[in-house]
């Protein structure tokens, strides 16, 4: 995109687990975080060249790594599913400048 002068939208998946510990999940977690460390980076260089870079942070879903924290408070009282369609998301060619 950039040396193309395209400008466009880069978006990555990350998870609400960057910014909670858990012994448990430490390979997991610093992914996460590492996730939204590249956003941000890639956001400042790219930044200027009209094109933006955003991350998606689901919460929890009903899989098995969530079942093995079955102690842990679940926002909004219910997990969310695999299914596709949860993890679509758009990003608008008109965006503003």
């Amino acid at each position: 995109m950039r040396d193309s002068a395209t400008k466009g939208t880069i978006l990555l998946l990350s998870s609400v687990a960057a910014k909670e510990a858990r012994v448990d999940y430490l390979p997991y977690n610093a992914s996460k975080i590492a996730v939204l460390h590249i956003m941000w980076s890639m956001a400042k260089i790219l930044g200027p060249f009209g094109i933006s870079v955003n991350a998606v942070n689901p919460g929890p879903v009903n899989m098995p790594m969530w079942a093995q924290l079955a102690d842990s408070p679940v926002p909004l009282g219910q997990l969310g599913t695999p299914a596709p369609h949860n993890y679509r998301c758009n990003a608008s060619p008109n965006r503003p400048n």
